[in-house]
């Protein structure tokens, strides 16, 4: 309930910021009365942010300028998902010091490519040698220095490509 909440409380340029980690969270459990009614966690999030009527009742109107943010980061969740699969096949040459093309964006900023270099490589949760958020399970992640700009982040394997790979 604390999403539906969000949803009608929460200022619409933080919703995405709220929301973000949990769009593909697999967890199922019955948001209504009906208990065999269920829906992942992933799905119900979604749909709060995409859906303009909750059980017959309206929700608050999201300016279009903030539905488009999301929307867009919603299809950047789905082609970074698509990414990080085929970027598995890649996973040895990312490397620390190794040259990189990684995605960079905040709350000012849209999501663009950059030039980065991998300055550290977090192993995958769950592995002997631990691991740091926001990765997906069994990913590694990567805290990239942006070599134009000077600062780094921490990247998932969905957020990065080799270099000369253009596809996107």
């Amino acid at each position: 309930m604390g999403f539906l909440y969000l949803r009608y409380t929460c200022p619409p340029e933080d919703l995405w910021g709220w929301f973000c980690d949990y769009v593909d969270d697999p967890e199922i459990f019955a948001p209504g009365a009906d208990p065999t009614a269920r829906i992942t966690m992933g799905r119900y999030v979604y749909q709060l942010l995409t859906d303009m009527k909750y059980y017959g009742t309206m929700l608050p109107r999201i300016p279009v300028k903030q539905e488009r943010r999301i929307k867009m980061e919603l299809v950047l969740k789905e082609e970074n998902k698509e990414r990080a699969q085929k970027n598995r096949a890649y996973k040895t040459q990312f490397v620390e010091g190794a040259k990189i093309r990684a995605i960079y964006s905040d709350k000012e900023t849209a999501p663009a490519w950059y030039d980065a270099e991998i300055v550290t490589v977090h192993p995958a949760e769950g592995s002997e040698a631990g691991g740091r958020g926001r990765g997906a399970a069994g990913e590694p992640t990567f805290t990239v220095l942006f070599t134009e700009y000077g600062n780094e982040e921490l990247v998932t394997l969905g957020e990065i490509r080799p270099p000369g790979d253009d596809d996107d």
